[in-house]
C-alpha cells in the first residue's frame, strides 16, 4: 500500500487554493470599497483619506464636489502598537455613512519614521495638529466640520487635542481617554467601552463623564448635556467586544454615526451598511495561514542541520537553567539604554534581555563541554538559508493582514531594523533548540 502524506501536507494542498482565492477576494473588497489614496502629510506624517465619493479613484480625488456638498471629516487614530491599517474598518464604516475619514500613523508606529517619545497627555498633539491643519484645507471635505476619533492611546490623544482646539466639533473616544487638561471643554464628547475592557478603563471614562456631565454617578446609555451648544457627553458599552474587537464592532460603528449625525445634523432616510465586507476574505486567508504553517516548519525543518537530542529526562533541569539564565541577565537591564539604538519601545528591553540571557547559556554550555564552538558556528552558517526561506514564506502568508490588521510592508525602517533585531535574538532562539529540544 502506498504512503500517504503526512497530515500537514495534506493540509497544505488543501489550504493553498483557500489562501489564493481568499487572498483575490481580499482584494477586490479592499479596492471595491469606499474611495481612497495613501499620503504623506507634511513632517513625514502616513495617513489614508476616504472619501464618501461615489466616483472613480481619479475623477473623485481630481475633481472635487461643490462647497456645499462637500462633508464633514473625522480624523482616525490608532491605539498604541497598531496602525492606520488597524482603523480602516471604521475609517470605511464613516465613509459609507458619509463623513469623509483621514486615517493617520502616529508617530513611532506604521510607517511613521518619526521617533515615539513618551511625556506629557499631549505628545502625540503634532501629529494630530498635522491631520486636523491638513483635512481644513482639503477641497474634498468641509474643513469647517471636523471630527475626532480615536482607540485606546489614540482615544486619549483625540481627548487632549479636543481640550485644546476650539474648533474641534465632537471627538469619540474608543476604549480610552484619560486626561481633560487643555483649557478648553471638549465638544461633544462620545465615550465608547468595549464589555471586555479592563475595568479601569470603563472606571476612567465614567469619572471623564461625571465631570463633563458635572454629575457624580453618570449613566452608561445616557446623553447629558446638548448638541446645540457643544456639551453633549455620553458613555456607551459595546457588548460582545473586548479592547482590540471594538475597532472592528458593527455596534460601535453604528453608534458612532448616530453621534456624528446628531453633531453635523446630518438627516438620514436609510440606514447605511457599515459592516466591513473584508471580515470574511481575512478569516478565511488566516485559515489557510494556521493550516499553511506546519507544512513551512516541516520545510525548513528539511533543510536546516540536525543536532543531537536532548535526553528527555533532563529537559526539567534545562528548563529551570534557562529561566535562571533570564532571571540573571534581568538586572543588567534594569539599568537601561542598552536597547535604545533599536527605536522601538518594547524591544528595546525585550531584545537586549533575550541577548543577554542567550550568550549566557551559550557560554555556558561552551565551557561545560556541551556544546562545541567550531560545531555551533558550523550549523548556525547551514541553518540561515533554511531561516531565511521560513522567514520570507511567513511573510507571503501574513501580507492579507497588511490590508485591514497591521500594516506588514518592509519599511524603509523595518528592513533595518529587522536584520539587526533576528542577530541579537539569534543566542536564545539558538539556546534555547539546543537546551531543551526533544525531537
Amino acid at each position: 500500500m502506498p504512503r500517504l502524506p503526512a497530515p500537514r501536507w495534506l493540509a497544505a494542498l488543501l489550504a493553498l487554493p483557500l489562501f489564493a482565492v481568499s487572498a483575490v477576494w481580499l482584494a477586490i473588497e479592499d479596492n471595491g470599497g469606499p474611495t481612497h489614496s495613501d499620503l504623506v502629510l507634511p513632517g513625514g506624517l502616513p495617513a489614508t483619506l476616504y472619501l464618501t465619493d461615489e466616483r472613480p479613484w481619479r475623477q473623485a480625488f481630481v475633481d472635487p464636489p461643490p462647497a456645499d456638498e462637500r462633508p464633514p471629516v473625522v480624523i482616525v487614530v490608532h491605539g498604541y502598537a497598531g496602525d492606520r491599517a488597524g482603523m480602516s474598518g471604521l475609517a470605511r464604516a464613516l465613509a459609507r455613512a458619509g463623513y469623509a475619514a483621514l486615517a493617520i500613523d502616529v508617530r513611532g508606529h506604521g510607517a511613521n519614521r518619526n521617533p515615539f517619545e513618551r511625556g506629557a497627555a499631549d505628545f502625540l498633539a503634532g501629529d494630530l495638529a498635522t491631520a486636523v491643519d491638513f483635512a481644513r484645507e482639503l477641497p474634498h471635505v468641509d474643513g469647517g466640520r471636523v471630527a475626532l476619533l480615536g482607540h485606546s492611546m489614540g482615544a486619549g490623544a483625540a481627548l487632549d487635542f479636543a481640550t485644546r482646539d476650539t474648533g474641534v466639533d465632537a471627538a469619540v473616544l474608543v476604549s480610552g481617554g484619560w486626561t481633560l487638561h487643555g483649557p478648553y471643554r471638549p465638544a461633544n464628547a462620545l465615550f465608547l467601552v468595549a464589555a471586555g475592557d479592563p475595568p479601569r478603563i470603563h472606571d476612567r471614562q465614567a469619572t471623564l463623564l461625571g465631570r463633563l456631565a458635572e454629575v457624580e454617578a453618570p449613566e452608561p446609555g445616557r446623553t447629558y448635556g446638548a448638541f446645540a451648544n457643544g456639551t453633549a457627553a455620553r458613555q456607551d458599552v459595546i457588548e460582545g467586544t473586548n479592547h482590540v474587537t471594538i475597532v472592528a464592532s458593527e455596534a460601535a460603528a453604528k453608534r458612532t454615526v448616530a453621534w456624528l449625525d446628531q453633531v453635523f445634523e446630518t438627516p438620514r432616510e436609510t440606514q447605511p451598511a457599515l459592516a466591513d465586507p473584508r471580515i470574511l476574505p481575512l478569516a478565511l486567508a488566516t485559515l489557510a495561514f494556521v493550516l499553511l504553517l506546519p507544512a513551512v516548519g516541516g520545510t525548513v525543518a528539511r533543510l536546516a542541520p540536525r543536532h543531537r537530542e536532548a535526553p528527555l529526562a533532563s529537559v526539567p533541569i534545562r528548563l529551570i537553567w534557562l529561566a535562571l539564565a533570564q532571571l540573571a541577565t534581568w538586572p543588567v537591564l534594569s539599568l537601561g539604554g542598552a536597547g535604545t539604538f533599536l527605536g522601538l519601545d518594547i524591544a528595546s528591553i525585550l531584545v537586549p534581555h533575550y541577548f543577554y540571557a542567550g550568550t549566557a547559556l551559550l557560554l555556558l554550555g561552551i565551557v561545560s563541554g556541551r556544546l562545541a564552538l567550531q560545531s555551533l558556528a558550523r550549523d548556525v552558517a547551514r541553518a540561515l538559508p533554511a531561516a531565511a526561506i521560513g522567514m520570507a514564506l511567513v511573510f507571503l502568508l501574513m501580507q492579507p493582514w497588511g490590508v485591514a490588521i497591521h500594516s506588514t510592508a518592509l519599511t524603509p525602517g523595518r528592513v533595518i531594523v529587522l536584520p539587526v533585531i533576528a542577530a541579537l535574538v539569534l543566542p536564545y532562539t539558538l539556546a534555547f533548540q539546543l537546551w531543551l529540544r526533544t525531537g
